[in-house]
């Protein structure tokens, strides 16, 4: 396998690695650097499990190539608690004012929805409504319809942010 020696940023640490030209960039992150928050469910760009942020904008890993990301800034699901809105996001949903009688999730999509909607709050002129942030969430499909209980976390996130 060729590679070709990038530097980019993840979670806010800079790097300079080589990185394979056929690596997926969720399996870069898994594999290198031991990142696996954020899941792979279908490696066809469906599901949305594998979502990270890349310059602030929401991909699917599992079909970005790695080779990409070089020079850029990805921030994964174990760097939300680093990001001054993410970790407020994190902390909300954690809370689970939001899910309160409502079945227990599974988790497996959480990451990709909360870096969904953390993005969804960073694009935002003013707080977005909760359906506002559902509609942007609507290409994460979720069996446990936690894109409810996330898209509520993320616009009372918002208000305390714009506050």
């Amino acid at each position: 396998m060729s590679s070709v020696r990038i530097s980019f940023q993840v979670n806010n640490e800079e790097y300079l690695l080589p990185v394979s030209l056929e690596v997926s960039l969720a399996d870069f992150l898994r594999d290198q650097l031991g990142l696996d928050e954020s899941s792979t469910g279908c490696d066809t760009r469906q599901c949305g499990a594998c979502v990270v942020l890349v310059e602030g904008q929401p991909v699917r890993s599992c079909s970005l190539p790695a080779i990409e990301i070089a020079g850029k800034a990805v921030l994964t699901a174990e760097g939300l608690s680093r990001d001054e809105i993410g970790s407020r996001l994190l902390q909300r949903y954690r809370s689970g004012e939001e899910t309160a009688g409502r079945c227990t999730p599974c988790g497996r999509c959480a990451p990709g929805l909360l870096l969904a909607a953390l993005s969804c709050i960073q694009r935002a002129a003013s707080p977005p409504p909760t359906e506002t942030v559902r509609a942007f969430l609507r290409g994460h499909p979720c069996r446990c319809f936690l894109q409810d209980e996330i898209a509520a976390a993320a616009a009372a996130t918002a208000q305390e942010v714009f506050a």
